[in-house]
C-alpha cells in the first residue's frame, strides 16, 4: 500500500510461496509503523486497520494487489479523520469560568454568556440552547481553532430563574456533540408583605397577637418589627417559613404610650437591602367623647331634645346631661348642639365643634380607570382626605412584572380643599411594560394611609359599542315621547359622551342630533322627528371619547304614525299595548303587473336589527338579527292596485322550542316600490323563534 499515486511503499503483506497464515508483513516506520497490520477473514478479503489514527493520517491511499497469473489491480481509499472539540468552557460577564451555575443576578440586570471551543476538525459548529430550545447567539471569533459564541439576555425577570442555558459544539453525527449547561441562580425582592391580623381597637394591658407573611423573596425575607421606625422589642416573637413564604408574629400587651403610633412589618432580602416591603397597622386605644349639658333655666327644663339616637352597640350613650360617643372615628366629625325646653319654652346651646383627627383616607373607592396611549403624557389625581391636611405624599407603580416607587420629582401637592387634598402625577408610558396600576399613599402626623388610592392605567381606545337598547313611547300632558336607552360598553379610559342622530326614511336627511355626556339615554319628542307627519326613520347611537367613536348601533326603519289617529283600545295609534307582541318584517323589490298571471320568485323575509324592542305604531316591534321563521312556502295575492292595505291569514303551523303551536296573522302594505309584511302573534313566546318564512307572489287580482 502506498500513499497516492506514485509514491513509496508504505505498508506490504507478502504471501507469495507460502499459506496466508505465514504471510510476512512490513510497515514503513516514519508512516504508520506498528500501528498497522492486515486482517485476513474469509478469503480473498483483506483489509489493512490502522491504530492510534491521528491528523496526519488523513489523506488518498492507493492499494496494489499482484497476482500470479492475473493483471495487478489498483484500488484508491481517501481517508478523513475528524477531530472533536478538545474544550469548551462559558464564561459571565465579568469573564469568570462557569462550572453549573451562573449568578446570582438581580431582576432588571443583564445576562452576557460566552462559549468558547477550542479545537476541532472540521470547524465545529458551536449553538445555544434556552431551556433545551435552540436560540441564536452572537458567533465573533473563528480563528486559531477557536471559535467564540456569546449569548446576551437583557433585563432579567422573574421568570428566569433557574433557566438553564446550554452551549453545545458539534462537528460530526458520528459522535455525541460536546457541551455545558449552566442554570441561572437569582437574587428577588419579596413580592409582598402582609400583617394577617389588623385589629382595628386595641385595649390597653390586654395581650394581642399579630402576624405578617412575606412572599417572593430569594433567599427568604428577613422580617423585622418596628414602631415609628424604630426596631420593636417587647413582647414574644415567633419565625417560621415554607418553600413559598416566611412568617413572623408578634405577640404583645399594648399600652396608653402606643395610642396613633404605626406598628409596621419590614420584609427585606438581604441581599437587596435597598428594596424592602412594609406592611403597617396604626395602634388604636379605645376612644370615647364625653358632652356634658348644663341647663341654667327654671322652672327645671322637662326635656333635652339631642336629635342623636342612642346605639350602645356602636357606642352612643346619652343621659338627661351628657352625650357619651364611644370608639370615636373621623364620621364622628362635626358640630354638636343640645336643646333643652321646658313650658316657657325651649333653647339651644352654642355649636360644639368635635374634631377627630385620623390618617388619609382616599376619597375614591373604587379603583380609577386611566387610559393613556404610547408617548402621551396624562395627569392622575390622588384626592385623600386627612385630618390635619399637612400631607405627604408617596406614589408607586406595579405590573405583572416588577414593582417600583415613583421619584418625588414627577408629583407634588396640586391644592388642598376643605374635604380633599390632592396629589397630581404626570405619567407618561413609554412602552408596554408602562401600563399597570400606580397606587398613592399619603401620611400625616396621625399615621399613613392604609388602603392606597389605586389607578389602573390601561392603552386608550375609543368605546366599546352600546348594547341591550331598548324603546319606550310615552304620553304625558306635554305630549308624545320616544325613549331610547342602552347600556354603556367600555370607555376606553376615557371620558366618553353617548350621542343619537335620526334620519328620515324618506328623505335622507338628518332630523335629530343629541349628545348626551351623562349616559346612553335620550327622549325625545315624536313630533320633532317627523315635523309632526307620519313617516319612518333611523336611530343611529354611538359613544365616543377622544380616541374615536364606537360602533354604531342601528335601529331600522322605525315607522311614526298621526297621534291623532286611535284604535279600538282608545289608545293613541303610536302606542302599543304591551301584550301584543308584533314583528316587523320589511323587504323591497320592483314590482312589475300584467294581465296575464304568472309567478315570481320568492321573496326571502327577514329581520333587520341588533335585537331591539320598542312599542309605538300600536305594535311592539321585534327586530332581530336573523330570520324569523322557516317552513313550506304561503303564497300571497298581491292586487295591482298601489296603497291598498289587505288583510290575509297565514294558517300553517310553527313549531317552538317546547312544541306550543304559533298561528301569526299578517298584514301587508303597498306603497310604490316598498311592500312591509306585519306579523302579529297573541302568544309572546312565538317571538322567540329564529326561522324563516317565504312568500311567493303573483299578479292575479284577489
Amino acid at each position: 500500500m502506498s500513499r497516492g499515486w506514485g509514491e513509496s511503499i508504505i505498508t506490504k503483506f507478502d504471501v507469495r510461496g507460502r499459506p496466508f497464515t505465514q504471510a510476512l508483513m512490513w510497515s514503513d516506520l516514519n508512516y504508520f509503523g506498528p500501528r498497522a497490520y492486515f486482517v485476513t477473514g474469509k478469503r480473498p478479503v483483506a483489509a489493512l486497520q490502522l491504530e492510534s489514527v491521528s491528523l496526519k493520517d488523513a489523506g488518498n491511499y492507493r492499494c496494489r494487489v499482484d497476482f500470479r497469473n492475473s493483471p495487478t489491480r489498483n484500488f484508491q481509499v481517501k481517508l478523513t479523520v475528524i477531530v472533536p472539540p478538545n474544550k469548551l468552557l462559558v464564561y459571565d460577564n465579568s469573564g469568570r469560568e462557569l462550572s453549573d451555575v451562573v449568578g446570582p443576578l438581580t431582576e432588571g440586570s443583564d445576562l452576557v454568556l460566552t462559549c468558547e471551543v477550542r479545537g476541532g476538525e472540521p470547524t465545529p459548529t458551536v449553538s445555544w440552547f434556552i431551556n433545551d430550545k435552540l436560540v441564536q447567539g452572537r458567533v465573533e471569533t473563528v480563528q486559531n481553532n477557536v471559535v467564540v459564541n456569546k449569548l446576551d439576555i437583557s433585563k432579567l425577570l422573574r421568570s428566569h430563574l433557574n433557566t438553564t442555558y446550554k452551549c453545545q459544539a458539534s462537528n460530526t453525527k458520528l459522535m455525541t456533540p460536546t457541551e455545558k449547561t449552566v442554570r441561572l441562580e437569582m437574587f428577588l425582592k419579596p413580592t409582598s408583605v402582609e400583617l394577617l391580623t389588623k385589629p382595628i381597637e386595641l385595649v390597653a394591658d390586654e395581650e394581642y397577637s399579630i402576624s405578617c407573611e412575606a412572599r417572593g423573596s430569594r433567599p427568604q425575607a428577613e422580617l423585622t418589627w418596628l414602631r415609628e421606625n424604630r426596631k420593636f422589642k417587647r413582647g414574644k416573637m415567633e419565625t417560621w417559613s415554607n418553600e413559598s413564604a416566611v412568617s413572623s408574629k408578634v405577640t404583645f400587651s399594648p399600652t396608653p404610650e402606643d395610642d396613633g403610633h404605626v406598628l409596621k412589618c419590614q420584609a427585606i432580602n438581604p441581599s437587596i437591602p435597598a428594596a424592602p416591603l412594609e406592611d403597617f397597622l396604626t395602634l388604636n386605644k379605645t376612644r370615647w367623647m364625653r358632652f356634658i349639658l348644663f341647663a341654667q333655666r327654671h322652672p327645671y327644663p322637662s326635656s333635652i331634645a339631642i336629635p342623636i339616637s342612642q346605639n350602645m352597640s356602636s357606642g352612643v350613650l346619652f343621659s338627661t346631661q351628657s352625650l357619651v360617643l364611644q370608639g370615636v372615628t373621623r364620621l364622628n366629625s362635626g358640630e354638636y348642639t343640645c336643646v333643652a325646653a321646658n313650658t316657657r319654652g325651649h333653647t339651644s346651646s352654642r355649636p360644639v365643634k368635635l374634631r377627630v383627627q385620623y390618617a388619609p383616607v382616599c376619597a375614591a373607592s373604587e379603583p380609577v380607570i386611566v387610559g393613556a396611549s404610547l408617548e402621551e403624557a396624562v395627569r392622575v389625581k390622588c384626592a385623600v382626605s386627612a385630618d390635619p391636611a399637612e400631607l405627604t405624599f408617596l406614589w408607586q407603580f406595579n405590573n405583572s412584572g416588577e414593582s417600583f416607587p415613583v421619584a418625588p420629582t414627577r408629583y407634588d401637592i396640586l391644592y388642598a380643599t376643605s374635604n380633599y387634598t390632592m396629589s397630581e402625577l404626570v405619567y407618561t408610558p413609554s412602552s408596554e411594560r408602562d401600563y399597570g396600576t400606580l397606587a398613592c399613599w399619603a401620611s400625616n402626623s396621625i399615621g399613613r394611609q392604609i388602603d392606597p388610592c389605586t389607578f389602573q392605567v390601561v392603552p386608550a381606545t375609543k368605546p366599546g359599542q352600546l348594547h341591550n337598547c331598548t324603546l319606550r313611547s310615552t304620553v304625558n300632558t306635554t305630549g308624545d315621547w320616544l325613549e331610547i336607552e342602552c347600556i354603556a360598553g367600555f370607555d376606553g379610559g376615557l371620558l366618553q359622551t353617548f350621542h343619537l342622530e335620526a334620519i328620515d326614511s324618506a328623505t335622507a336627511k338628518y332630523c335629530l342630533n343629541a349628545t348626551n355626556s351623562e349616559g346612553p339615554f335620550f327622549r325625545v319628542e315624536l313630533a320633532a322627528l317627523t315635523n309632526g307627519h307620519p313617516g319612518t326613520i333611523q336611530l343611529i347611537i354611538y359613544a365616543a371619547n377622544q380616541k374615536g367613536r364606537s360602533e354604531v348601533v342601528v335601529l331600522e326603519d322605525i315607522a311614526i304614525r298621526d297621534a291623532e289617529k286611535r284604535t279600538d283600545t282608545g289608545l293613541p295609534n303610536h302606542i302599543t299595548p304591551v301584550i301584543v307582541p308584533s314583528v316587523i318584517l320589511e323587504f323591497y323589490r320592483h314590482i312589475h303587473f300584467t294581465d296575464e298571471p304568472h309567478d315570481r320568485d320568492p321573496l326571502p323575509l327577514s329581520c333587520t336589527g341588533p335585537g331591539v324592542t320598542a312599542t309605538f305604531n300600536n305594535f311592539v316591534i321585534i327586530q332581530f338579527p336573523s330570520s324569523l321563521f322557516s317552513g313550506p312556502p304561503n303564497r300571497l295575492m298581491i292586487p295591482e292596485s298601489v296603497n291598498v292595505t289587505e288583510r290575509l291569514t297565514l294558517s300553517r303551523q310553527v313549531y317552538h322550542l317546547d312544541n306550543s303551536m304559533c298561528t301569526p296573522s299578517a298584514s301587508v302594505t303597498i306603497s310604490g316600490m316598498r311592500m312591509s309584511v306585519f306579523y302579529v302573534f297573541s302568544d309572546l313566546r312565538c317571538i322567540t323563534l329564529s326561522n324563516r318564512i317565504q312568500l311567493f307572489y303573483s299578479t292575479t287580482p284577489p
